[in-house]
């Protein structure tokens, strides 16, 4: 394993690390807690935790725990749900040389960001989470401060769901409609397994977050009196999306570095559902049609 191979995704590591000292030393000492899940420091103290451990810690946690929980669950799923009529195959990937996985995290981290924004809407959540001094800092419905607290978990969910999806797609398990559309006009289509729940997922990892995100810090910004402190925060807001990114950079190395243990796992897996035939694919044009 050579280290040069990740050094994009390093250089986000480290800039997120430098990013959470920074935080620290802003934080005035006299900063209160704001989450007893943390029972300890100040606030500073609890905010650089969350940013240095947790943050990392759950992406990484959650991709493999969540993950191997959900791939047998959505090849059942998909075997016994939609694959009627369906014929299942495997296709050998070569192994690319570069790594071009740096920002895989992306699209979880809007799926994070949308659960994210949900719970910290929720009353109860926010009763479990916060002091009840913060309780009421709320944006709209929804309370900013919670936001941070919510991310020590969802991004595990997040990264989990997806970790599963890639674990699919890195098997090079696919399906085609060929037996399904014989005889119907319909076109023969071969897809990923991965795929197929990516594609499901897409409503809530799409463009529709990044929307709601925008609005929520356009609305926190508002309640601002001082310009200082509403390009000082909307920055810090706008900028999460991109350090949870750089966050979950080390779960996506480490996936990477055990990606053949995966693949055996799903392989194995899939074989007690009958999936054992590898599949070549190759597109050749046959004829030209001339106008």
């Amino acid at each position: 394993m050579s280290i040069s191979k990740y050094k994009k995704p390093l250089i986000l590591v480290g800039i997120y690390y430098v990013f959470g000292t920074i935080l620290f030393f802003s934080f005035p000492p006299e900063a209160s807690r704001y989450t007893p899940l943390l029972p300890i420091g100040n606030g500073g103290t609890q905010m650089f935790l969350m940013f240095i451990i947790f943050f990392p810690l759950s992406a990484i946690i959650g991709s493999f725990v969540i993950g191997y929980i959900l791939v047998p669950i959505f090849l059942f799923l998909h075997v016994k749900l939609f694959g009627r009529n369906l014929e299942y195959g495997i296709i050998e990937k070569e192994t690319p040389i570069k790594f071009k996985k740096t920002f895989q995290a992306f699209f979880p981290i809007l799926l994070i960001m949308n659960l994210t924004l949900i719970l910290a809407s929720n009353q109860y959540v926010i009763s479990k989470i916060l002091y009840p001094e913060h309780h009421g800092a709320l944006i709209g419905s929804i309370n900013a401060i919670a936001i941070l607290p919510i991310l020590m978990f969802t991004i595990g969910i997040g990264m989990g769901i997806f970790s599963a999806i890639w674990f699919l797609n890195d098997a090079g398990l696919i399906y085609s409609n060929k037996k399904k559309v014989k005889g119907t006009g319909r076109t023969h289509e071969i897809r990923s397994l991965g795929g197929f729940f990516r594609i499901l997922l897409r409503g809530y990892a799409g463009i529709s977050v990044i929307l709601s995100y925008f609005q929520f810090i356009f609305a926190y910004a508002g309640g601002m009196d001082q310009l200082y402190y509403v390009i000082g925060q909307s920055l810090v807001y706008i900028a999460i999306p991109f350090l949870l990114t750089c966050s979950s950079a080390l779960a996506i190395i480490i996936l990477d570095i055990v990606k053949q243990k995966n693949i055996n796992y799903v392989r194995k897996l899939s074989r007690k559902l009958g999936i054992i035939d590898t599949i070549e694919i190759s597109f050749e044009i046959k004829n030209r049609i001339m106008d």
